[in-house]
């Protein structure tokens, strides 16, 4: 009798000891679908945030037009290099940003001179530092040329001097702003200024047309002794514009507004975290069973 009662408590205790094993199965696979879902929620969310960002940088970007003429000649190769420096605050306040944010430019009162002598100094440091351009682009044969996904800032342009023909042209560097125009766009077009300056002949160049001049006068005084010599040199002239760079856009400045990245890695992380977790336990759990 006490025989038979022992086999019936271990079978009841064998019986609970299955009957846990397959709660606690129960519950670590539960467990781990949950992570799983919650992992996948995670980079759901993420990659949501990731393209609301996308959209609102996109739709806070444009068109940089830039048109490099001077006197009606379209200044075609011209490279151009444009670097964002800063932004414009809500308050009115113009700030440097990034590897600008320590050069000692000063806006001052925003006229154009204070802006031209801003730009020079921003462009010289930025060549010392050997800083790397956001954009670089050459004109085409109108001297136009364009440059999509500008945000919202400021920018500092800096070109290259080009010769074309007998005059060289040297660009005076300036400070852009991109904002939102009237209809909602970010489209902006600017016509910077140039230092022109005549080219003078070399002195081979020079000396042939002397030889050439001397040909033509001995050959004239052979046959007509009272003929005159015309006798022209060359001088070199420079016409300088003001330096600052016209543009055009229409519409209000709106305050401008950061984008929040820092939780994007953080969320991918924790999402891949706890899937790998999931998978994990499952796995281990699937071994153990196995055996």
């Amino acid at each position: 009798m006490k025989i038979q009662k022992n086999l019936m408590a271990a079978r009841e205790m064998g019986r609970l000891e299955r009957l846990g094993v397959i709660m606690n199965t129960r519950k670590i696979r539960l467990f781990s679908v949950l992570m799983c879902a919650l992992g996948l929620v995670m980079y759901i969310m993420l990659g949501t945030a990731v393209a609301a960002h996308a959209d609102e940088a996109q739709a806070e970007s444009g068109t940089l037009n830039i048109v490099s003429r001077d006197d009606g000649t379209a200044l075609s190769g011209i490279k151009w290099n444009i670097y964002r420096v800063g932004s414009h605050l809500a308050t009115g306040e113009f700030v440097l940003e990034g590897d600008f944010a320590d050069y000692p430019a000063d806006f001052g009162d925003l006229s154009a001179s204070a802006m031209q002598e801003a730009a020079q100094i921003l462009e010289e440091n930025a060549i010392a530092d050997g800083l790397l351009p956001g954009w670089t682009a050459s004109a085409d044969e109108n001297g136009e040329l364009s440059v999509n996904g500008v945000a919202a800032g400021l920018y500092l342009l800096s070109g290259e001097n080009i010769t074309i023909g007998d005059v060289t042209y040297d660009p005076a560097p300036a400070i852009i702003e991109v904002k939102a125009n009237a209809d909602g766009s970010y489209d902006l077009t600017v016509y910077p200024k140039f230092e022109s300056t005549e080219v003078p002949p070399s002195s081979s160049q020079a000396d042939s047309s002397s030889d050439v001049g001397s040909s033509s006068e001995e050959s004239s005084s052979s046959t007509d002794t009272s003929s005159n010599s015309d006798v022209s040199s060359s001088t070199s002239s420079t016409s300088t514009s003001s330096g600052t760079t016209n543009s055009t856009s229409s519409g209000e400045k709106v305050p401008q507004t950061g984008q929040l990245w820092w939780p994007v890695p953080i969320f991918s992380a924790l999402g891949i975290v706890l899937i790998g977790m999931g998978l994990r336990v499952c796995a281990k759990k699937e071994h153990d069973n196995d055996e």
